[in-house]
Parts: structure tokens; C-alpha cells; sequence
């Protein structure tokens, strides 16, 4: 659980979740 946490922070921090937040907000727009 731990792991995934931190995981979870890096991820975030590369600023790839926003892409992919972004990206899914996209998708759900256009549907």
C-alpha cells in the first residue's frame, strides 16, 4: 500500500496524471 502511495506521488509529480486527467476530461467531452 505503501508502495502504491509513493508511486502514486512520482506519477503525479512527472505531471503525466494531468496529461492523463486531461485526456480523460477530453474524451468525456466529447462523448
Amino acid at each position: 500500500m505503501v508502495a502504491g502511495f509513493l508511486f502514486f506521488k512520482t506519477f503525479e509529480k512527472t505531471g503525466f496524471y494531468q496529461w492523463v486527467k486531461q485526456r480523460l476530461r477530453g474524451e468525456i467531452d466529447r462523448v
